[in-house]
């Protein structure tokens, strides 16, 4: 089981700009924003940030949990959201989302 915690949105976004400089996706919904980064080896954070409820949500997890959360993600939401479902390559494209 995954613990997760609840942070504020302006350490979401901290955590959102590491995983594009470091070695992580960040999956970007009409309904939330999804990252996945290796904060150093072996340790992988996780962070989610819900639109509707304007929260955000963070674990830690090893290398084997971070390769399936990133599995358990891409296989439900891509259906689920198809063409509105974007992967975000440069911190220029989450412009204006925080706001």
């Amino acid at each position: 089981m995954v613990e997760e915690k609840e942070i504020s949105l302006e350490e979401a976004q901290r955590h959102i700009h590491e995983a594009l400089l470091k070695t992580g996706l960040v999956i970007k919904t009409p309904d939330y924003l999804y990252a996945i980064y290796e904060k150093e080896p072996g340790k992988w954070v996780n962070v989610s940030v819900i639109f509707d409820d304007k929260t955000a949500w963070i674990s830690e997890v090893d290398t084997r949990r971070a390769l399936l959360l990133l599995m358990d993600e891409v296989g439900k939401s891509l259906p689920q959201y198809k063409d509105r479902w974007k992967p975000i390559i440069d911190e220029a494209e989450l412009e204006g989302l925080f706001e």
